[in-house]
């Protein structure tokens, strides 16, 4: 699938020792930044030191040169923490406050946490408005998944309501949902568990007759043993497997319509793994070949000389 991604969360952006550019260089073409906050009607980055001159210097760069070596898609997340997505007035404000902020950085699109706690109507308003303003703005979420007591199907949720995407997801306002497939010991499809690698495109199948075709579905993994308590990784029978498991896996469904890729959660653990999982995984994952990289900048918006952004 040509719209398939590689895609990596980085939780901790370090300039020198784990950065956008290295993880592209090894082969992950999409990268969702560590997280900001939004309140009231503005948008900042939860690391203080990239509000700064310097720190949004030095990100913006960064993001420059991960494109040049092969990213095609960098997006910024909001909503992974508790109190960190309260906003206040008009959807219209909100959208034109995120837009401005994607800009200034270079960012491709903005990821929804699982944190998310407003109005689903609320915030279907704000994706539509964000979508008008700048199309080429992607969209994306990560929800949980859960499975309610004695069900045989599994559903998209955040850790405050059950059904908050589903008028978003019904409008076809997302471009990809990253999926957690790890970390609940309570799932259970067709006998598989998320310690089974076959619970990738177990979920997979499921998810996808729940939503547009439009949206894609990246399957979201750890890197290794270190990062959550409940995954594939505690299959320690399969223990020197495991790597080719996950790849096969990917395998299997990513000649389905709805195949978005695989994402990694996150990539400084992997980046100390000797990038184990990105090198087992990337060559089954069929690169965006369509899409140019770069940004558009639509020419009415937001002037930003120190970045060398201007436009006319």
């Amino acid at each position: 699938m040509d719209t398939a991604i590689m895609a990596g969360y980085m939780n901790d952006w370090n300039r020198y020792k784990c950065n956008l550019t290295q993880m592209a260089k090894h082969g992950y073409n999409a990268l969702i930044f560590t997280h900001a906050n939004i309140h009231d009607g503005y948008i900042r980055m939860a690391q203080e030191f990239l509000n700064t001159y310097i720190g949004t210097e030095l990100l913006s760069k960064d993001i420059q040169k991960a494109k040049l070596c092969g990213a095609t898609r960098i997006l910024i997340t909001v909503s992974l923490t508790k109190n960190s997505f309260n906003p206040k007035g008009s959807p219209e404000t909100l959208a034109h406050e995120i837009i401005r902020f994607l800009y200034l950085y270079g960012f491709d699109g903005i990821n929804f946490g699982d944190a998310m706690d407003i109005s689903p109507e609320y915030f279907d308003k704000l994706c539509s408005l964000i979508q008008k303003i700048d199309k080429s703005v992607l969209l994306a979420a990560s929800p949980m998944l859960y499975q309610k007591r004695k069900s045989q199907t599994i559903q998209m949720h955040t850790k405050h309501s059950d059904y908050f995407y589903n008028v978003a997801i019904y409008n076809k306002r997302f471009d990809y949902i990253f999926l957690k497939a790890f970390n609940d010991p309570t799932i259970n499809i067709d006998g598989y568990t998320e310690k089974d690698a076959e619970f990738i495109s177990a979920s997979f199948k499921q998810i996808k007759r729940t939503v547009p075709l439009k949206t894609k579905i990246a399957i979201g993994q750890p890197p290794n043993d270190t990062i959550c308590k409940f995954s594939v990784f505690n299959r320690k029978d399969k223990k020197d497997l495991i790597y080719k498991l996950i790849k096969d896996q990917y395998e299997s469904i990513c000649e389905g319509q709805q195949f978005g890729g695989a994402v990694v959660w996150d990539v400084n653990a992997d980046c100390k793994n000797s990038y184990r999982f990105v090198e087992a995984v990337k060559n089954s994952i069929e690169p965006m070949k369509h899409i140019k990289t770069g940004h558009r900048r639509p020419p009415y918006l937001f002037n930003y000389p120190h970045l060398n952004t201007n436009v006319s």
